[in-house]
């Protein structure tokens, strides 16, 4: 059985990433989920952006509108994702910090992970609490712990050996999958899960020997990748 293709923040090679246009065009391609990122703007909006400034200014001090005239692209509302994907295509919905967990369980709804294979749902974030109290608060929510930090925070060396052996921390928060990046899932974080029975989803793969490696994987659930048309393609050729 090969792995999922999740389009990492929607089609987001040929649209601007993270946006309804980058999301149709994944569930235009056929991709089996999207992946994106949620943050909290100084207007109590929940949007779909990745970074968590814009000019050197935090997002969480912005506005919904000011994101938008300073970028010249209004990010989406997570209900309106969650619309436009309902029914359509699984979410991979990835939470950037605390404090909103109940929020985003609420606009998800009683989503069952169980009903659609075909459409799956998986919540995930880089900090270990926030797993973790997604799984406290919807136990039937797939949960899923992220490495590979691009900052690795006032102990590299310790979160660096965190993440090339996951499974203690994943374990510790209760989550169901550790989504890696690539080069830890090459360096062992792969074989380490999958010999602890839990789910593995490796990030960024775009390159097309990449996704023939990790699409074949049986011990991959599903590959993050930015062209989830070449993806799909490499898949069927498999």
């Amino acid at each position: 059985m090969t792995a999922l293709v999740v389009a990492h923040r929607g089609a987001s090679a040929g649209h601007v990433d993270n946006s309804l246009e980058a999301f149709e065009g994944a569930i235009v391609a056929g991709a089996d989920a999207i992946e994106f990122d949620v943050r909290r703007t100084a207007d109590d909006q929940l949007i779909t952006f990745h970074d968590g400034h814009v000019r050197r200014k935090p997002v969480a001090d912005l506005t919904r509108a000011q994101i938008g005239a300073m970028t010249g692209h209004t990010p989406p509302l997570l209900a309106e994702v969650i619309d436009l994907a309902r029914g359509r295509i699984g979410l991979d919905v990835e939470l950037k910090e605390a404090g909103y967990v109940d929020r985003v369980l609420a606009a998800l709804g009683d989503a069952d992970p169980d009903a659609d294979p075909a459409q799956p749902l998986i919540v995930t974030s880089f900090l270990d609490a926030v797993a973790a109290e997604v799984k406290e608060r919807a136990p039937q929510v797939r949960t899923g712990l992220l490495v590979g930090t691009d900052r690795p925070g006032p102990h590299p060396v310790r979160t660096r050996l965190s993440e090339l052996s996951p499974v203690a921390r994943a374990r510790a928060c209760g989550a169901d999958a550790v989504g890696m990046h690539l080069l830890i899932a090459s360096l062992g974080a792969l074989e380490r899960t999958h010999a602890a029975g839990l789910g593995a989803f490796v990030w960024t793969v775009n390159r097309e020997d990449g996704l023939r490696r990790f699409l074949a994987d049986p011990r991959v659930e599903a590959v993050i990748t930015d062209v989830p048309a070449r993806a799909l393609a490499v898949r069927a050729a498999i």
